[in-house]
C-alpha cells in the first residue's frame, strides 16, 4: 500500500524562505559587526605602531646620546705618557698569528670575537699593528690597542666593515701621525680606507679645520685620492674643509735682480 503524505509544498517553501531570509540577515548583522570591530583593530595597531615608533625613537635617542658622550671623551688629547710612536705598524696574517699562540692556547680557535692579545706571546704585537683574525680578506682585521685591547670603529655612520677597514680613533688618538703608522702598505693591501683621526693628527692640521669635532680621511675610489672630512659630532652632519696651501718665500736674490730689471727698463 502506497504512504501519500498530504503536504503544503508552497507552504513549505515559503517557511524555508523564510529561514534563509532569516540568516541572512544574521550573517548581515555580523558583516557590520565584523566591519567595527575590523575599525576597531586597525585603531588599536595604529596605536601600537605609534608606541613602537616613540620606544624606537626614544632607543635612537639614547644610543646617540651615549656615541656624542663617547666621542666627546675621544676629543681630550691623551697626555704625553699615554702617546704611542708613529713607528711603521705590521700586519700579522692568520698563519702567523697561529704561531703566536702560548702554548696553553695551542687549541684556542682565534676568530672575529677576539678581545685582546693574552692568548699570544709576549712582544708578539706593539701597538697600531693589525691581526688578521680570521685569514678571510681584510674581514677579521683588529687593530692592537693599549693595554693589549683588540680595536675596532664603534662610531655610528661609520664605514661598513664589508666594504673595508677603518683606522679606529682608540689608535689613531695616540698618535700624531696615524697616517705615516701605516704608510708602509698600499691601501689596496692594507683595505683601510678610512682613517678616524683626532684635532691634533698631521694630517687634520693640514686643513683649516673647525676644533672640537671627528674627522674622517677618506679614501675616494672615483678620485683615486684621499680627502678629509669634518663631522659635527652633535649633529652629525659632514663638511669638506680646505686644504691649507703654504706660500712659497720669494729669495733675496730674486727680488733683487726683479728689481734691478725694473730699474733698467724706467731708464729705458
Amino acid at each position: 500500500m502506497e504512504f501519500i503524505e498530504k503536504v503544503d509544498l508552497n507552504e513549505l517553501l515559503e517557511k524555508e524562505k523564510l529561514k534563509i531570509s532569516k540568516v541572512d540577515e544574521l550573517i548581515e548583522s555580523k558583516k557590520k559587526d565584523l566591519v567595527k570591530m575590523e575599525k576597531f583593530r586597525n585603531e588599536f595597531i595604529k596605536e601600537k605602531n605609534d608606541i613602537e615608533k616613540r620606544i624606537d625613537k626614544i632607543k635612537k635617542e639614547q644610543i646617540l646620546k651615549l656615541a656624542i658622550e663617547k666621542e666627546t671623551k675621544n676629543l681630550i688629547t691623551p697626555s704625553t705618557e699615554e702617546m704611542e710612536d708613529n713607528s711603521p705598524a705590521t700586519i700579522h696574517y692568520y698563519d702567523k698569528l697561529v704561531s703566536s699562540l702560548k702554548e696553553e692556547y695551542k687549541n684556542e680557535d682565534i676568530s672575529y670575537n677576539l678581545k685582546d692579545c693574552k692568548w699570544f706571546k709576549e712582544n708578539s704585537f706593539k701597538f697600531g699593528d693589525i691581526l688578521d683574525t680570521a685569514g678571510n680578506r681584510h674581514y677579521g682585521y683588529t687593530f692592537v690597542g693599549k693595554n693589549g685591547l683588540c680595536e675596532n670603529t664603534e662610531r655610528i655612520n661609520s664605514l661598513n666593515s664589508e666594504e673595508g677597514v677603518t683606522v679606529p680613533i682608540n689608535i689613531s688618538k695616540y698618535l700624531t701621525d696615524t697616517v705615516l703608522k701605516y704608510s708602509k702598505y698600499d691601501w689596496d693591501e692594507s683595505c683601510i680606507l678610512v682613517y678616524e683621526l683626532p684635532y691634533h693628527d698631521v694630517t687634520v692640521q693640514k686643513y683649516n679645520v673647525k676644533k672640537d669635532h671627528m674627522y674622517e680621511y677618506i679614501y675616494g675610489f672615483n678620485s683615486k685620492r684621499w680627502y678629509l672630512e669634518q663631522i659635527d659630532i652633535k649633529t652629525g652632519e659632514r663638511t669638506k674643509p680646505t686644504k691649507i696651501y703654504k706660500k712659497k718665500k720669494v729669495g733675496k736674490k730674486k727680488v733683487v735682480k726683479k728689481k734691478v730689471a725694473q730699474n733698467k727698463k724706467n731708464k729705458v
